[in-house]
């Protein structure tokens, strides 16, 4: 925290100037997406960071919902959070680099850093898709991670398109139940439009997991395809067989 309130108060007093890591890292942004809430997404997002980090690979969290759970997962007691770094970028201050690391969180069991969630959802929805963009590009221009997690909204407006349109990979969960397959068919209407409109490349980049999945699979699931892509991976629903007395 020491550390972390140092490097805030050196990059306030010296804005003008910028500092960028020599470090050649080929960051890789992979997307957590999915079309509907209560698929289990962000302890996807989250488990996909855990996994990476104890493969070696440095590894950033971004949660950008509206409402985040990131405290069920990680330490966030620090003072400062997300919405300082959304702040400092629609000031169009120098420093991001440094400002990030005086900012972000470090979980020290899996070597994992994050924001802490905004002080309000007010902070997150007032973002332009360019302040989304250009957060995830000082991330990824910073040398530091290997690869970074985004854990995704489930709305499809301007900002996740931005998101989707600057991955390099897109996770897409869905579960075994009409609803997410319903959803997971307009999303697919709809990114074929945006494919045409924004020069949008989605299906090249698109992995498709079936979480709580089931022996009795829904018939729609098995048939589901998308663009030539059916499901590459399944999670199987886990029912916990302890009881209580």
């Amino acid at each position: 925290k020491l550390v972390g309130n140092i490097i805030n108060c050196f990059a306030e007093n010296n804005p003008n100037r910028c500092y960028i890591s020599d470090v050649d890292k080929k960051t890789k942004v992979i997307a957590v997406y999915s079309p509907i809430g209560g698929c289990g997404k962000t302890t996807i997002a989250v488990g996909c960071s855990i996994n990476s980090a104890e493969c070696g690979n440095s590894v950033f969290y971004l949660n950008l919902e509206e409402i985040q759970s990131t405290p069920y997962f990680f330490n966030c007691e620090s003072k400062v959070n997300i919405s300082n770094m959304l702040y400092y970028i629609k000031e169009k201050k120098k420093n991001l680099a440094l400002k990030i690391e005086g900012i972000r969180n470090k979980d020290y069991q899996y070597d994992i850093h994050y924001f802490s969630p905004p002080d309000t959802i007010v902070d997150i929805n007032d973002t332009t898709p360019d302040e989304i963009h250009s957060l995830i590009h000082e991330l990824k221009i910073s040398n530091s991670y290997d690869e970074i997690f985004i854990d995704m909204s489930t709305n499809m407006n301007d900002k996740n398109i931005s998101v989707l349109k600057y991955s390099d990979q897109i996770i897409m969960v869905l579960a075994n139940e009409d609803l997410s397959i319903s959803k997971a068919a307009f999303f697919i209407k709809e990114m074929e439009i945006l494919s045409q409109r924004n020069d949008l490349d989605i299906y090249s980049k698109l992995t498709i997991i079936l979480n709580k999945s089931s022996v009795n699979k829904n018939p729609k699931i098995e048939k589901l395809n998308i663009n030539n892509k059916s499901i590459e991976v399944e999670i199987p629903m886990i029912n916990d067989p302890i009881t209580i007395s």
